[in-house]
């Protein structure tokens, strides 16, 4: 697990195929916005993908647990929003196609990746598909407590309830959000949660095919 980051840092694992225009991914790490999870959630994640011919890049962002004031609640966002920036900027370079630039976050990721995916802005730091595993999605101050401690690292002891609103990310939501859904409990979380579309891709799916994530944002409508 990392505990501090001073400076965010997004590491680069190519797939090993010479293919043009590959699509990409970006992992965010889970650790409730405390820490990162990079070995489970990160570097394993990175791994699988470069199985199925997909370039990976796993994000080392800021910590909002260790910050307080307003960057508290930004600079993990912003440290997220430039490495979607710094992924098609490079993206001749890397053999990567600028217009297949995704993202999958896993708890408090999910929250990260979902608040990028509400937030940016198409073609510049807004990725065209996400993938959101077990992630927290709503913010709401009665249900503080959960989320494994995710809503407290995020907005502290005494949080401004305008600001919690902002993050609580399925209300951003303008047209659809279709989400990728590996675990049956991402399943049941989006149902109680009222995201008005789930698309499912079992583990076992996954596994069984290498070609979802390359047709992926042709699948899905990202809000």
């Amino acid at each position: 697990y990392i505990y501090e980051v001073e400076s965010p840092e997004i590491w680069y694992y190519p797939a090993k195929n010479k293919d043009v225009n590959k699509p990409a991914v970006m992992v965010i790490p889970g650790g409730a916005y405390r820490f990162l999870s990079i070995t489970n959630e990160g570097i394993s994640i990175a791994k699988w993908l470069n199985e199925l011919g997909v370039d990976a890049f796993m994000l080392k962002h800021r910590l909002p647990n260790n910050y307080d004031g307003p960057c508290k609640q930004t600079v993990a966002s912003s440290d997220a929003f430039r490495a979607i920036e710094l992924i098609r900027y490079n993206s001749e370079k890397w053999n990567i196609d600028p217009n297949n630039v995704g993202v999958i976050g896993f708890s408090a990721g999910g929250h990260l990746a979902s608040s990028i995916s509400t937030k940016g802005l198409l073609g510049i730091n807004k990725p065209d598909f996400t993938v959101l595993v077990y992630p927290v999605i709503t913010m709401n101050i009665e249900n503080k407590n959960n989320g494994s401690g995710t809503f407290n690292s995020l907005f502290g002891d005494n949080p401004d309830e305008r600001i919690i609103e902002n993050y609580s990310n399925e209300a951003e939501a303008t047209k659809r959000l279709c989400v990728h859904d590996l675990t049956r409990k991402l399943k049941e979380k989006q149902k109680k949660e009222n995201v008005s579309k789930v698309v499912i891709f079992t583990q076992e799916k996954v596994k069984n095919s290498a070609s979802w994530i390359k047709n992926i944002s042709q699948e899905i409508a990202i809000v």
